[in-house]
């Protein structure tokens, strides 16, 4: 019987089955050296140094994601989708892989470098895709900094057919679903799990909302790391945009369709007037020379 070293071993490596794929061969992917673990058992990422890094990841049993990737891939990949393009693989013997471009998460680019009108831009991007999932009827259920994926520098995204610099994706829809009814609408389901923890121990959320909760979350967590890191407190204005996205954490406990917090589309349109009154601050600052209040 294999012990507890042979069984992580196992874990971390990737299936023969999957190195052996002929979609990966063709691809000419190599899983056999200079491979990590991304999730534990499904999914890796080859790490070479001069050539095109992939994520492969074997879904999951009774997952949509394939399907959905096949809804989201059906729609044009410029704005707003911010699908990751992704060739979806299907066999007769063994269950769908995904096959995608390997990139840096939001937490691995240095962000103390952003100026606040940049991460606004990122946040507006953020709240792009979600509103773009969200018409499409498919709710994230896990959306966290991991999961929002970019190219950092122009020969990254050069090197993938398809990746744009500096634009972010959002991956991993092994838990997401796809709904009858848009934002609005849709009533509440049993929440899968997540990485953002659920407050007050709710199981059951109108899931767009439990989406936004979490993007919420994620612009809490980006803005402290950019500005905290380099000393810097994070704007007043800022601290109350975010807390009006994340909503109201103790009445998560809707039965029906969620308003604790805005839409995608709600929070995207109010993002757009806070960035106009952030450029028109650093235009005054330029011509006068002087600051106010954030």
């Amino acid at each position: 019987m294999p012990g507890p070293v042979e069984n992580f071993h196992e874990l971390i490596q990737p299936p023969q089955w999957l190195i052996d794929h002929p979609a990966l061969k063709t691809r000419n992917i190599d899983l056999s050296e200079h491979v990590g673990p991304l999730k534990l058992g499904c999914a890796f990422y080859t790490a070479h140094l001069d050539c095109p890094n992939y994520a492969i990841k074997i879904t999951e049993p009774n997952s949509e994601e394939a399907d959905i990737y096949d809804k989201l891939m059906s729609h044009p990949m410029g704005p707003p989708n911010h699908t990751l393009p992704c060739n979806v693989i299907r066999s007769d013997t063994e269950k769908p892989i995904l096959i995608m471009p390997f990139l840096r998460d939001l937490m691995s680019v240095g962000q103390w470098q952003w100026s606040l009108g940049t991460l606004l831009r990122q946040f507006s991007q953020i709240l792009e895709g979600v509103e773009f999932l969200h018409n499409a009827h498919v709710a994230h259920l896990d959306i966290a900094v991991s999961n929002l994926i970019f190219a950092y520098n122009q020969e990254v995204a050069a090197r993938h057919e398809g990746i744009k610099f500096d634009k972010i994706y959002i991956i991993d829809f092994g838990e997401s679903r796809q709904l009858d009814f848009g934002p609005e609408q849709q009533p509440p389901i049993d929440l899968p799990p997540s990485q953002i923890p659920k407050p007050n121990g709710i199981t059951r959320l109108d899931p767009y909302s439990w989406d936004m909760y979490c993007v919420g979350r994620v612009f809490r967590s980006l803005a402290k790391f950019t500005f905290e890191n380099r000393g810097d407190s994070v704007p007043r204005m800022l601290t109350r945009y975010i807390s009006w996205v994340i909503g109201d954490e103790e009445e998560n406990r809707c039965i029906s369709v969620c308003r604790c917090r805005p839409t995608a589309r709600r929070a995207r349109e109010a993002l757009a007037v806070y960035q106009t009154m952030v450029v028109d601050r650093a235009q005054l600052i330029s011509v006068t020379g002087c600051s106010s209040p954030s």
